[in-house]
């Protein structure tokens, strides 16, 4: 709180998303760690692991998310499509990633059908593993393939920032 008679220049200016970010990645964290696991199992709180920006955990998951919002503002672009022929060449890491978005649909409604909301955790985990591998071997911009490239880092977006929603967490545009 700063005092009428208090100089402005006094104040040391924060961040305006520091209490959003702490907000979304503690709750995110506590969450995810606890849908990541199946109901049947045994809980085992451990807050370091929660927080890790290694493993299978939301901090992992939202730096990825982070990452495709950047790629995707600095496209400049506001729509991607794109559509696969049968002749198209796919590098290893692209088919990769395809094959893993294709699951989407399969894994909410496995989710559905058996109520196991760490299916969810899993797919987002691995989604996020495909997309770190796609995004180290093939560059997106600036590339012959940029417009195909860019469709791939949006859905990967779109699935990130579904599946999260699902799961009761939020996202963050910047880390």
């Amino acid at each position: 709180m700063r005092l009428m008679n208090e100089p402005i220049k006094s104040l040391k200016r924060e961040p305006i998303h520091k209490d959003l970010f702490a907000k979304i990645v503690g709750i995110g964290a506590l969450k995810y760690a606890d849908l990541s696991t199946h109901r049947t199992m045994d809980y085992i709180f451990d807050f370091e692991r929660m927080l890790s920006f290694e493993g299978n955990t939301v901090v992992y998951i939202l730096y990825c998310f982070v990452r495709t919002q950047s790629l995707l503002r600095k496209s400049g672009q506001t729509q991607w499509a794109f559509s696969l022929s049968k002749n198209m060449s796919l590098e290893p890491a692209e088919k990769s990633l395809l094959l893993c978005l294709e699951r989407f649909d399969d894994v909410l409604a496995a989710i559905l059908k058996d109520s196991t909301p760490h299916l969810l955790c899993e797919y987002l985990y691995q989604l996020s593993g495909a997309f770190h591998s796609f995004f180290r071997d093939c560059p997106v911009l600036n590339h012959e393939k940029s417009e195909q490239r860019l469709a791939m880092v949006y859905t990967v977006n779109y699935y990130l920032k579904k599946g999260l929603n699902l799961l009761g967490i939020g996202v963050l545009d910047e880390m």
